[in-house]
Parts: C-alpha cells; structure tokens; sequence
C-alpha cells in the first residue's frame, strides 16, 4: 500500500500497488481493458448498493415493528411514559436494533465503494487523456 497526495486538491490517499498506479502511459489497448473494468465495477457497486439500500429498509421495518410490539406490551403494564425506554431493553429489538444497525453499515460500505469507483474512472479518464498526449501506441491514427 502507497501514500499518494492528489496534485491539484492536497488530498492524502491509500492506493494498492495493483490500483491504477502507472509511471509510463498505457498503450490504446491497455487503457480500453482499464476503462472496462473500472466501468464494470463500478456497475457492481452500484448493484451492491440497490441491494443493501433493500436490505437497510427491510432491517429497519423489522426494528420498528418489534419495538412497536414490545412498547404495547410494556404500556399496559408500565404506562405509556416509560414503556418506549424499557421496551429498547427488551432482548428481540435490541436483535432487531442490531441487525438494522449492521445493514446501515453494510448500506454506508457499499456507497463509499461507489464513491471509490467514480474516483477510479476519473483517475482511469486522466490516464487515457495523459496517455493520448504522451503519443502512446495505438492513440493517434
């Protein structure tokens, strides 16, 4: 893993020796492959993410509905001022806060992928740009 500082906006960041790291301009055909793959995982994500927004959304139904349960089964026996507190405490909402709690972070992940595979396909637009002007192989007719 290197540590790399954006030119133009400062910013620090982490690459692996495998990430679009290059010191001598791709060729028209390498950058084509690159361009495809970076194209390609960024469809992924964005898949990984629909499916993680669903699966956020059904966590948190499950979460409101076994705190609805539980409130109106503590809110006869306690009263409505507390029941809401007690009911959090209760063993099968705080499976359910849980689980939703882990579908948001999966949820969050799976954006910031998206988020990295944007960068990617900017960093891989920049290289073909650079690659072009460099007069590598296949880039001028």
């Amino acid at each position: 893993m290197r540590q790399l500082v954006d030119p133009v906006t400062g910013e620090a960041f982490e690459v692996l020796d495998a990430d679009l790291v290059a010191s001598e301009p791709y060729d028209y055909s390498s950058f084509r492959r690159m361009s495809m793959t970076v194209s390609r995982e960024h469809r992924a994500a964005i898949k990984t993410t629909e499916n993680t927004g669903k699966a956020l959304a059904r966590a948190e139904a499950q979460y409101h509905k076994q705190l609805a349960l539980a409130v109106s089964t503590l809110k006869a026996e306690h009263g409505a001022t507390i029941a809401e507190a007690l009911a959090k405490g209760e063993s099968r909402v705080q499976i359910a806060k849980e689980a939703r709690d882990c579908a948001a972070a999966e949820d969050r992940a799976a954006m910031e992928t998206v988020r990295l595979c944007r960068h990617d396909r900017d960093a891989a637009q920049a290289m073909g740009f650079w690659s072009r002007e460099a007069g590598a192989e296949g880039w001028t007719s």
